[in-house]
């Protein structure tokens, strides 16, 4: 993991656990991208699969913490995610057993970072902002 607020891949959302998954994501992305990169298709499928259960366990900590906060964006956020989860399912079912990354894999691929960097922007920085409202009532 980077080292100083000031080389973080992401923004702080306020809640280091949730800061230190979003930086392990980040990485994980950064390591898609080059695999894809040197079309290392092993690789990339190794490394999507490794995004898609870090993501998944990520999203179930996000959501354990808006229910237990009954966060009024639950709802929202949550469909966020699964929209997520989907695209990345799919993009990784249209390239297995190709022996080159399929089109629809290396689109999502592009585009991933650039989606998660939003979205921890406009979602998680306020879901880390009513956590911390909650927790100093």
């Amino acid at each position: 993991m980077r080292s100083t607020d000031q080389t973080k891949i992401y923004p702080p959302a306020g809640l280091p656990e949730i800061d230190d998954e979003h930086e392990h994501i980040g990485l994980e992305l950064e390591r898609l991208i080059e695999a894809i990169s040197l079309d290392d298709f092993a690789r990339a499928v190794a490394v999507h699969a490794a995004v898609l259960e870090r993501t998944a366990t990520h999203f179930a900590h996000e959501e354990r913490l808006m229910r237990e906060i009954r966060y009024a964006a639950l709802r929202r956020h949550k469909r966020a995610h699964e929209a997520f989860l989907v695209k990345a399912r799919l993009s990784a079912r249209r390239s297995s057993g190709d022996a080159l990354l399929s089109a629809v894999f290396i689109r999502w691929a592009s585009r991933v970072q650039e989606w998660f960097r939003s979205h921890v922007v406009k979602e998680d920085f306020w879901l880390g902002q009513a956590v911390l409202a909650h927790d100093s009532h």
